[in-house]
């Protein structure tokens, strides 16, 4: 189920928007919820998280997201995913996630860092 959340966030560096389009879409459940520092608040709407990604693409032309670890306990993902160019991470965040029965990401809510005392 955790590979929901890897295609979720490998399609933030897709820059093809019908590509990104496609992958995104096959990741969320009816009725998710997406924020994070940045959101400005929640994000219900496919439409609405497809533009917030690709102003992601569009304002670090080059970098990726990608998932470097997933703990899970009774239905719960802790995700820490970093972000990139080439080969260097330059920032990292911190997600939380519920998926549906299917797998499909219900609640992904991100915080800034690894989590660790900054």
């Amino acid at each position: 189920m955790a590979d929901t959340i890897e295609t979720f966030f490998a399609a933030w560096g897709e820059t093809d928007p019908d590509a990104r389009l496609e992958a995104i879409a096959g990741t969320l459940a009816t009725g998710f919820v997406y924020c994070d520092p940045r959101t400005g608040g929640r994000i219900t709407t496919e439409d609405e998280l497809l533009d917030y990604i690709a102003a992601y693409t569009e304002q670090a032309p080059g970098w990726w997201a990608k998932v470097e670890r997933v703990d899970t306990h009774h239905g719960y993902h802790r995700v820490l995913v970093g972000f990139g160019e080439g080969d260097e991470t330059r920032m990292r965040g911190t997600y939380f996630a519920e998926l549906d029965e299917l797998g499909r990401i219900e609640l992904l809510a991100g915080f800034r860092g690894d989590g660790a005392a900054e």
